[in-house]
């Protein structure tokens, strides 16, 4: 699985690397176990003068057998945006898992 961390108007420390790491690649990672996955998590910073969430967390999932997912967050605290988000797409991928096991089942 190919992980690509990005922030955008913001500073990646090694604190909020490793914290994107444990809070969405590994669990990603033990649901979709492929070479072929690729997980794009972009950290960003976005100058909103109404809305006092400004910091988002966008993940794009594309993996094979499942459709592409993607999950924006959006928080005051960027590690609590990374936890949003990380309820979202282990949600979304065992929701999709579970799809696929479903048409598997009614083609046999």
């Amino acid at each position: 699985m190919k992980t690509i961390i990005r922030a955008h108007q913001l500073k990646l420390t090694d604190s909020l690397k490793h914290y994107t790491q444990q809070k969405l690649h590994k669990p990603v990672q033990k649901l979709v176990n492929s070479s072929a996955t690729r997980l794009t998590i972009k950290l960003s910073y976005i100058d909103s003068p109404k809305d006092k969430s400004n910091k988002r967390c966008h993940i794009t999932l594309s993996a094979p057998n499942l459709k592409p997912v993607n999950i924006y967050s959006r928080d005051e605290n960027m590690y609590t945006a990374i936890d949003r988000a990380h309820h979202c797409i282990v949600r979304q991928v065992k929701r999709q898992q579970r799809r696929q096991m479903k048409r598997v089942r009614r083609a046999c």
